[in-house]
């Protein structure tokens, strides 16, 4: 087939403009780049929120689960495991398999209860 070439921004550009209308798959691509720098500057607050939303109209698993993470580790937002602990139940109870793992890790070492 014909090849086409790699352009990143242009990628991000689309998933963007996607999830502005809502698409919880775009949503998610997007924040995914934007936590990681790729084809647009890293952005932790943006993925965060996008991260959130993503979740909440899509049931995106992997995005609640990042959330929970981000929140939990303070990758590059404010430490909250309230939060944290929220997004991670919020997947592990749709059966993310990350999420249950970290639960189980966090459980395991006394993590998992909020002070």
């Amino acid at each position: 087939g014909n090849k086409v070439s790699t352009d990143l921004k242009r990628a991000v550009n689309y998933w963007a403009r996607a999830a502005n209308e809502g698409h919880a798959a775009a949503t998610y691509n997007y924040a995914t780049m934007c936590l990681s720098g790729t084809g647009v500057p890293t952005n932790h607050a943006l993925a965060l929120e996008l991260f959130e939303t993503a979740a909440e109209a899509g049931a995106i698993l992997d995005a609640g689960y990042n959330a929970g993470l981000m929140y939990i580790l303070g990758n590059g937002v404010e430490k909250d495991y309230s939060k944290g602990l929220k997004w991670l139940r919020w997947a592990a109870d749709r059966l993310q398999p990350d999420a249950e793992l970290q639960l189980g890790t966090m459980y395991a070492r006394g993590q998992a209860v909020v002070k």
